[in-house]
């Protein structure tokens, strides 16, 4: 299904962002959400590391009264141990997105695309779909650079694209450069910190010093829903409260 694009500038938190928090309790990762951001964002990617974590995964009346008072609600597909394609894995995976999505209304679905072996399975999918490009790695070749991707959405015009930050910039490539060559293709932003070369990893921005935000800025005038996803310890959520204020600082009213 063609992927949707946001036409205005919405803040929203992966679940991912604090799933060092409780990682083998789902629930309580809405719970810390919940708690201490809402009000702050609007929207949340529920995002799974492991099947077995969207397989257990439940949503309960609080959480979904939750999740219906957003605006940009988005899911991040397993990416451990899997291959998306003509397989019963794939099946019950799509069957439990979709079960989600019955109770909580999907704006969009993310996959790792190292992690697919027949796109077409994806083009059959009900739910818009979006592509994110990749870091460096010896199994990820191919979904790194803004040319990458571009030929990609090509052969696959109806997939989105979900730009993560931290990702381009962990290949020597600015953000500039796939604003400049996948702008309107772009359907969503993974936003954390720029990173030296080989060095991926989802920093906060609040860390980053006054040229690594510049590299940043020119994503803004996308107009694109912006998804912080970044790597905080419970210890750390006063950190990205500070994080979320700042990001919502840069958009204009």
């Amino acid at each position: 299904m063609e992927a949707k694009k946001g036409g205005k500038m919405i803040v929203s938190l992966s679940s991912g962002s604090i799933y060092r928090a409780s990682p083998k309790k789902r629930i309580l990762l809405l719970r810390l959400v919940e708690r201490h951001f809402s009000g702050m964002i609007e929207g949340v990617e529920l995002c799974f590391i492991r099947k077995e974590e969207l397989d257990s995964f439940f949503l309960d009346k609080q959480a979904v009264d939750f999740l219906n008072s957003l605006k940009y609600n988005t899911l991040h597909a397993p990416i451990r141990n899997l291959m998306y394609g003509k397989n019963r894995q794939t099946k019950k995976i799509f069957e439990k997105i979709l079960e989600i999505d019955k109770k909580v209304s999907l704006e969009q679905v993310v996959f790792h695309p190292h992690h697919v072996s027949d796109f077409n399975v994806l083009e059959n999918f009900s739910l818009p779909v979006c592509i994110e490009n990749m870091p460096d790695g010896k199994n990820k070749k191919g979904w790194q650079t803004p040319r990458d991707m571009k030929s990609f959405f090509e052969a696959y015009p109806e997939f989105g694209f979900c730009f993560d930050v931290n990702h381009g910039t962990s290949n020597g490539i600015k953000p500039i450069e796939f604003v400049k060559i996948l702008g309107t293709k772009i359907s969503q932003v993974h936003l954390n910190a720029i990173s030296r070369k080989g060095m991926a990893g989802h920093k906060m921005i609040i860390n980053s010093g006054k040229k690594g935000i510049s590299q940043i800025k020119p994503v803004l005038e996308l107009k694109r829903p912006l998804v912080i996803e970044v790597d905080a310890t419970r210890h750390e959520i006063p950190l990205l409260k500070k994080e979320i204020k700042l990001v919502k600082s840069w958009i204009k009213p």
